[in-house]
């Protein structure tokens, strides 16, 4: 250990120690091996950590990140974490090492541990033994001899003597003039910062932040999925301005101050700031990323291209023609420097390699040209999968250029999950479309009981306990459902019906088993519910809150199997629609009017579908008359949801026509909040625009009053 923390100080690389055997054994070598640090600068990460220095349980490490350390110890004895591990290994600085005492298994109900595979962690062992440089010390078996050229030495780098304090690189220097700039210069120019760990983006932006509170320009937002994970940034920010008071999420000099906002929250309200950062945006949903660019004049996007938080390569893809339909002039700049360490660090390379985090999809060449009658349909075998690198990688990419929130434990749980069934589309050997599908359902008749009271929650059976705790089918976790966590298509290949005929696929192939339903849970948005209805799944539940990281209410859409599954399909299909249209002036008030128009349409026999005489003649008063909406508004609120809900007959809405419908007929907001939500010259106008839209609707269904 000794030979190894000097190559280590030299070089200003990390390293990696392994110690295999019983766990008392493991923990002794451990802390000796910090002993020898003579540093409080360790970071002890398990249960059976010794009662010194700093020591955590796993759960309250993330609260680290951002913080530098001498050594890391990540005991795996109680669990390995990948996610924790990807994130752990970037605090540590250079000189440092890393030991890894390790294992545990994870399990779906009914499964049990015995049933989880163990092909990650075989495949992270064997990752391990391949790297010369990672000293694997096993009890009762003799130390390696490690040859010191294999712990790859390079020259001790020195900072550029121009660059002063508080900057760490040239490129950090740069990166925050530029994030200055945005906060001075034209408008509607944001700015894209990308880096991998370690190369002091938050630092930057901590930086900037404070020089701007310096300036007077107040005041500045900053978001991200998760408030901790911006703790690097005010900490940085505190640190250059003394008398600085920070109080949770917000940070206060003078009359300016640094405040962090939750992602829902930027559209929620209106902040008038001068500056908002957007830390890790490839963690948040590019829909909610456009609507930033439409409300605010000066952003700073900033994402980790590799890394637990989200991949910069698949935000790239996804948010590019975004930032060029709405703000052409926007400009992108990379933190290439390591703060942390040295160039060429073999631990930074390891965790990259072992997680796949440097993975990359099928090749932009292949995607482009894809013919959908060219490709064929594949159920991956997850043995074979392991043992073809390429396919693993490309599928492992895939899924997380596709999808904000994939982390490096999806990758275990992509190996391992006894429920989980994986499907993709090739072509030309490449794939270029994925799903994940898991199992869910078949409770006993007892837990059943408990699921639908909301006394047991049973992990990964969404679709089941969704149906019974939510929309209150008691019987609904008696059935057999197959839920589709996650679907991609390669960015480069959408638009040609893949998805589809992957779906149409998948279902195939389904039709000679025991399941009843199938189904998936997502971000709501109008595109999104227009494609699955397209492959015949109906919405039956919504979200009643947005989700904090993704600003979305969640949509559950169900398609039947067999019998049973249409019957209580059918059902949930009916309370549905008797509750959507009723909750829209209360859960649902911020959905926007063309998700609710997509998730209105049905072909069922719903209740506000029949309209009375009398609820006519009150209609038509009101569109040949001075009489008043408010007295007109249940019938009216009648006819509104029968156009909504008619896919082929409805008369075209323009302009704002569908708004002001959904916002003061459906969600009954008030004129005030109608004329400034869209812009209208006052509330005379919003009346007159009522009673034209509604006469609309009325001459339509004019031939089908009774």
């Amino acid at each position: 250990m000794r030979q190894l923390l000097e190559v280590a100080a030299k070089s200003r690389h990390r390293y990696l120690t392994v110690f295999a055997g019983e766990p008392r054994w493991c923990y002794a070598q451990a802390q000796e091996s910090m002993d020898l640090l003579k540093s409080t600068g360790v970071l002890w990460i398990g249960q059976h950590a010794p009662d010194v220095g700093n020591t955590y349980t796993a759960s309250r490490a993330q609260h680290y990140l951002g913080m530098e350390f001498q050594a890391v110890v990540f005991d795996v004895y109680n669990g390995f974490d990948p996610d924790l591990f990807a994130a752990i290994a970037g605090t540590i600085k250079a000189g440092g090492a890393f030991d890894d005492p390790q294992k545990k298994r994870l399990a779906i109900w009914p499964y049990q541990s015995a049933d989880v595979g163990g092909r990650f962690l075989g495949l992270f062992a064997q990752t391990l033994r391949q790297e010369a440089w990672v000293v694997v010390i096993e009890q009762n078996r003799p130390i390696p001899v490690v040859q010191e050229s294999a712990w790859q030495t390079f020259p001790p780098e020195q900072l550029p003597s121009e660059i002063n304090f508080p900057y760490r690189s040239e490129d950090q220097q740069l990166v925050v003039q530029a994030i200055m700039h945005v906060a001075s210069g034209h408008r509607h120019r944001p700015l894209v910062i990308t880096s991998d760990r370690g190369r002091g983006k938050s630092a930057a932006l901590g930086i900037a932040a404070a020089q701007l509170l310096q300036q007077g320009v107040k005041p500045i937002v900053v978001t991200a999925p998760r408030r901790d994970a911006v703790a690097p940034v005010f900490d940085c920010a505190q640190s250059l301005l003394p008398g600085a008071q920070r109080l949770k999420g917000k940070l206060r000099r003078e009359q300016t101050h640094l405040m962090f906002v939750p992602p829902d929250d930027l559209l929620r309200r209106d902040y008038r700031c001068n500056l908002l950062l957007v830390d890790e945006a490839a963690a948040i949903p590019v829909a909610l990323l456009e609507q930033y660019l439409k409300r605010y004049a000066r952003i700073v996007f900033s994402t980790t291209i590799h890394g637990y938080e989200g991949t910069g390569r698949g935000f790239a893809l996804r948010f590019q023609n975004k930032l060029d339909h709405h703000t052409p002039g926007w400009r992108s700049m990379a933190l290439e420097t390591p703060i942390r360490w040295a160039k060429h660090d073999p631990l930074e390379a390891l965790v990259f390699k072992a997680l796949l985090l440097d993975a990359d999809a099928a090749p932009d060449e292949v995607a482009k040209q894809v013919v959908l009658s060219q490709c064929y349909f594949e159920k991956l075998d997850r043995d074979a999968l392991l043992n073809d690198q390429q396919a693993l990688r490309q599928l492992f990419a895939l899924l997380t250029m596709a999808h904000y929130q994939t982390q490096p434990a999806d990758l275990r749980y992509l190996l391992d999950a006894r429920n989980l069934h994986i499907y993709v589309l090739r072509y030309s050997g490449s794939i270029v479309a994925a799903a994940l599908l898991e199992e869910e359902g078949r409770f006993d008749s007892e837990l059943a009981v408990k699921v639908y009271a909301n006394e047991r929650r049973v992990r990964g059976h969404l679709l089941a306990q969704s149906l019974a705790t939510y929309v209150g089918l008691k019987h609904a976790p008696r059935l057999k459902y197959v839920r589709v966590m996650r679907i991609a298509v390669h960015p480069l290949s959408q638009q040609k019906g893949l998805g589809k005929i992957l779906l149409h696929n998948i279902e195939s192939s389904l039709a000679s088993s025991d399941i009843d339903l199938w189904g998936a849970s997502f971000g709501a948005t109008p595109e999104l519910i227009r494609f699955w209805r397209k492959a015949g799944f109906s919405p039956i539940h919504v979200g009643l809150g947005r989700n904090a990281a993704s600003g979305m209410h969640s949509a559950l859409v169900l398609k039947a199997l067999s019998d049973s599954g249409a019957v209580l399909l059918r059902e949930a299909q009916l309370k549905f629609l008797q509750h959507f249209p009723v909750m829209l002036s209360e859960s649902y008030k911020d959905l926007q009017p063309l998700l609710v128009k997509e998730l209105f349409e049905t072909e069922l026999d719903a209740p506000w579908r029949k309209l009375s005489e009398s609820d006519w003649a009150d209609i038509k008063s009101y569109v040949s008359t001075s009489r008043a909406y408010e007295v007109n508004s249940v019938p009216i609120w009648k006819l509104v949801c029968l156009c909504l809900a008619d896919k082929f007959c409805a008369p075209e809405l323009v302009g704002n026509e569908l708004t002001i419908l959904v916002t003061k007929v459906l969600q009954r907001k008030s004129w005030k909040e109608l004329v400034h939500g869209i812009g209208l010259g006052g509330q005379k106008i919003a009346t007159q625009t009522m009673r034209q839209t509604v006469k609309k609707l009325y001459d339509y269904y004019a031939s089908k009053i009774p």
